[in-house]
Parts: structure tokens; C-alpha cells; sequence
């Protein structure tokens, strides 16, 4: 769009919730870079939150590194580049965080989910692994554009037809895909055409055990900016039961003729730890500047 310059009103938030004592969730938000993710933890003691503040970290070094030219396969689309780089970015993550699985006792086994979001006008691409979500709002409709990675939704995708008393009877959260659980990675990566107005969130099941879409859509909107939707989409989030930590990552895509002068409102002052433009570590939640970077306790 000649003249026109593309705005990105973003915010993230991440809380401990109600029912956990610490927060494995992970965010980052990093307009600059037209990069945003959240990870969520598995492992138990702090080894959950160690892989996925090592996947942030991993995910943020490899964009500050490369550039899209390095990802152009000859005639391919150009508009695909974005899609490699951001698979080669969570690829290097899960490389990373099975690295420190495999080599340090006390982080054995530890993984996370990932769901990332690079942007690359005029598109968006999606990487995900888990049962972290990507969903868009367009208008007043709300789209869950991942597909959860769970022993549930693949027996599901295997056999249509099982019987809802079969179904119910299976465990809810496993999670069959995972940053760093096998040396390679099979992840999920999704290109689509934003339109001016667009919304996209991403989110922990921690949000998305507590609020039906249609409440996370309703929250979004009535909130308006990104930064105020985080805040209510946590808070509700928590006055539901609040049992899992709950991360929400919020941007909104609009094109305007002078960019420069319209600015973010601050996001209000959260109790555990908020993102508009930096890394937020869960373990400790301060707001770490871009070229500090979190170091994963115990992963050296």
C-alpha cells in the first residue's frame, strides 16, 4: 500500500494463575523483529520453565542473526521466505533445548510447547508445536488457525467416528508434539494474508482452559487496545479458577497513512510480568531489555 504504513499495536502478559506455586510459561514480544511467541513449560521442578526461557531466547538470538534474504530459495515465493526462517528459528530451538535435556540430570526430559508468529507484510506465518494456539479475529468472527498437538485430537484425526464415552475417558493433557522431546522436531507452519484490522492472539491452554472463544473474542473487543485485552484476558482467565499459569501474547495489524504519529498506550502495571516490546522471563518476572538475554538456570 503506496503511502500507507503498516502499524503493529502489540502487548503480552504471562501469570502464575491460581493453582500453580511457579509460572513455566515463557514470552516474547519484539515488534522490531515482527516476532512474537509464547512456550509453555513441561518437565516439572524448574525444568519446564527452563526450556521454554531457553526456546525465547533461541527463537529471539536466531532473528536477531539472520535476515530473509538468507531464507530466498531461488524463484520460490518470496513471500515464503518468512515461513522458512521461522521454522529454521524453531527448529534451533528444539535443537537447543535437547541438547540441555540430554546432557544436564536434572533437565532430563524437560520440553515445551511453542506457537510463534513472525510478520512479514503482507503476510503472517505461524509455527507451533503443543497445545499452544494462534487464533485470528476478523470482524466479529474469531479463527483458531493451530491445531493442537494432543493425544486426544490425534486419535481423533485417525478414527472420526470413536464414541464420545470412548473419547471421554481419554487423558486431556498429553501433548504428543513438544520443543526438545526428540532430536528433531515435526513443526506445524502456516501462511496466511492479513487484512487491515486483523487481531491475532497467542495464547497458553492456561487462557484457553478457562475462556470459550467466543468469551476471548468478546474480551478482545470490548478491551480494545492490546494491552488492556491481555490484562482482561488473564484476569477473567484467573476469576474462572486459574489453574494453570496463563500467558496471552495480543497484536493488531492496521495501516495507516503516518504511523509515526499515533502511539501505544502503556500497558497497565501487572503483578506478575507484561511484554510491549521485550523478553519476559516467568521464573523471576522481570522485563529483560532485548540484548539481555535470559539465562536458563543450570543450562551451561
Amino acid at each position: 500500500m503506496e503511502g500507507r504504513h503498516l502499524h503493529v499495536l502489540a502487548a503480552g502478559l504471562t501469570d502464575v494463575g491460581k493453582a500453580r506455586h511457579h509460572n513455566e510459561d515463557n514470552i516474547l514480544v519484539r515488534r522490531d523483529l515482527g516476532v512474537f511467541l509464547v512456550s509453555d513449560g513441561m518437565g516439572g521442578h524448574n525444568a519446564g520453565e527452563v526450556a521454554s526461557a531457553l526456546t525465547i531466547a533461541s527463537v529471539r538470538n536466531f532473528f536477531e542473526a539472520t535476515s530473509l534474504h538468507e531464507f530466498s530459495e531461488g524463484d520460490a515465493d518470496p513471500l515464503l521466505s518468512g515461513a522458512r526462517r521461522l521454522g529454521a528459528a524453531v527448529t534451533k530451538a528444539n535443537s537447543d533445548v535437547y541438547e540441555i535435556s540430554t546432557t544436564h540430570a536434572k533437565h532430563r526430559g524437560m520440553g515445551c510447547t511453542i506457537v510463534a508468529l513472525f510478520l512479514q507484510p503482507p503476510m503472517v506465518h505461524i509455527a507451533h508445536l503443543g497445545d499452544s494456539r494462534c487464533y485470528r479475529l476478523r470482524g466479529s468472527s474469531i479463527e483458531l488457525l493451530t491445531r493442537d498437538h494432543t493425544l486426544v485430537n490425534d486419535i481423533l484425526a485417525l478414527k472420526h467416528d470413536i464414541p464420545a464415552e470412548d473419547l471421554a475417558h481419554l487423558p486431556k493433557n498429553i501433548v504428543t508434539r513438544a520443543v526438545g522431546i526428540e532430536a528433531t522436531a515435526q513443526v506445524d507452519l502456516r501462511s496466511e494474508r492479513f487484512e487491515p484490522g486483523d487481531i491475532f492472539l497467542l495464547c497458553s491452554d492456561g487462557l484457553t482452559g478457562m475462556l470459550s472463544d467466543e468469551e476471548i473474542l468478546e474480551t478482545i473487543h470490548e478491551a480494545g487496545e492490546p494491552a488492556r485485552a491481555t490484562a482482561r484476558l488473564i484476569q477473567l482467565a484467573n476469576e474462572a479458577g486459574g489453574l494453570d499459569n496463563i500467558s496471552a501474547v495480543v497484536l493488531r495489524l492496521e495501516y495507516l497513512d503516518d504511523a509515526s504519529s499515533i502511539t501505544q498506550p502503556p500497558p497497565p502495571a501487572p503483578s506478575s510480568g507484561a511484554a510491549t516490546g521485550e523478553v519476559v522471563t516467568a521464573p523471576a518476572m522481570d522485563a529483560i531489555s532485548p540484548g539481555d538475554p535470559p539465562e536458563p538456570a543450570g543450562s551451561t
